[in-house]
């Protein structure tokens, strides 16, 4: 999965975000050089009596241990919960695992460390855990020079499950977010922090829910409480996101036709959520509904006729075995993303250029304008390095921003 899943984000990810692409049970961040201080509270402790009778993770004679900062309130201990230790990346810790959890103390107070060799204070990385799972992420934000940003509201959101409010540490981390399974989750940092948790509460018992029937009439019973704009956009998403995998045509059909009945929704609005459903399905493996997945982003090209929209209908055209039509299309996409090429484009572009390569190969052909590497992938060009190599060499007429 890339970075061009954005195109089913309900709302904007916010500005300060560094590596913030959502990515499947790993961690998404880069790490300044000396953000471990200033993310915890950090002892430096000498193997004493005493300190042997605290539960001891690792071996080795150099000893630490740490205070956890709150994921909501940074400035106050993270007091009997749950937290993440490990290195950053790059960073060996000798003698210990490569991360642990624990549960603090009524103090905020970590489990005693031991390493075989010396691990600097900013080496080490101590966040605060939310959710429950054995797959985890954190993020980070940053400010245009990539220091870390402290003390700003968050909300992280797991697909097809619940949201998460906090604020940064010191660092600029987010707390570490756990779920069951390896999920997209996506953060957004232009959010109001009371909203967020009056949401949370509303929201996550409805997501907790033993079965998608239940969850899709609580998401129903939650849309008609008058929430914000952007709170009542996360429950629609919630919403699209349960029926997309369990729902039936009619229930999906059904979605859509709510939102065209939707006082004061723009086309861009209408059309965004048509093409995240529309993909939703046809993204699944195997794709789901194809057919009402094309019908669904066909609705959305018509309102918005984007590079990424003509990209998603091709690919739904592809799943329906159209790949003649699929191919015009997304060779239509491609010369849309030349004549753009926006900051926020690369990932979208790169994904419709692996989708042409996928339906060339259905189609019996190879795609010999695109370099190869030793395993015979196509290895392709930048969006921005192609539309200016095109436009030296008199192929592509100068884009409207640089006229």
């Amino acid at each position: 999965m890339t970075c061009h899943n954005a195109r089913r984000l309900m709302g904007a990810i916010a500005f300060m975000l560094a590596a913030t692409c959502a990515v499947q049970a790993q961690a998404c961040c880069r790490r300044s050089v000396a953000e471990g201080q200033e993310q915890t509270y950090l002892e430096r402790l000498s193997p004493t009596g005493r300190d042997h009778a605290l539960a001891s993770v690792g071996e080795g004679e150099h000893t630490y241990r740490f205070v956890v900062r709150d994921a909501n309130q940074p400035d106050r201990p993270w007091r009997r919960a749950r937290y993440q230790v490990s290195t950053r990346e790059g960073v060996k810790w000798e003698g210990g695992p490569d991360a642990h959890q624990g549960v603090t103390d009524a103090q905020g107070r970590t489990a005693l460390y031991r390493s075989k060799t010396p691990v600097a204070p900013e080496d080490w990385m101590v966040l605060p855990l939310l959710g429950k799972g054995s797959q985890g992420m954190t993020f980070r934000l940053v400010d245009q020079d990539d220091n870390g940003v402290a003390e700003h509201p968050y909300l992280i959101d797991a697909e097809g499950g619940a949201i998460f409010c906090g604020r940064s540490l010191p660092g600029g981390h987010t707390a570490r977010v756990l779920d069951r399974k390896p999920t997209t989750m996506r953060l957004y940092t232009n959010t109001d922090e009371g909203e967020c948790r009056k949401l949370a509460a509303a929201l996550n018992p409805v997501m907790a829910e033993p079965g998608p029937q239940r969850q899709v009439k609580g998401l129903q019973g939650l849309l008609g409480q008058g929430w914000s704009r952007p709170s009542q956009e996360r429950i629609h998403g919630k919403l699209m996101d349960v029926l997309l995998v369990h729902g039936s045509d009619s229930e999906i059909r059904a979605l859509a036709s709510s939102w065209r009945a939707e006082p004061g929704i723009s086309r861009k609005a209408l059309a965004d959520r048509l093409n995240s459903a529309g993909y939703g399905l046809v993204e699944q493996k195997p794709p789901r509904l194809p057919a009402l997945a094309e019908s669904l982003l066909a609705q959305g090209l018509a309102l918005d006729p984007t590079p990424a929209i003509l990209d998603s209908h091709a690919w739904a055209l592809h799943a329906l075995g159209r790949h003649n039509e699929a191919l015009l299309e997304l060779d239509a996409a491609i010369e849309g993303f030349h004549q753009r090429c926006g900051p926020d484009d690369e990932g979208m572009y790169q994904e419709t250029l692996s989708h042409r390569a996928q339906v060339l190969a259905a189609l019996g052909r190879s795609d010999g304008a695109l370099q190869q590497d030793d395993q015979g992938v196509p290895a392709p060009k930048g969006c921005a390095e192609t539309r200016d190599q095109r436009f030296l060499s008199g192929e592509l007429a100068m884009p409207a921003a640089f006229r």
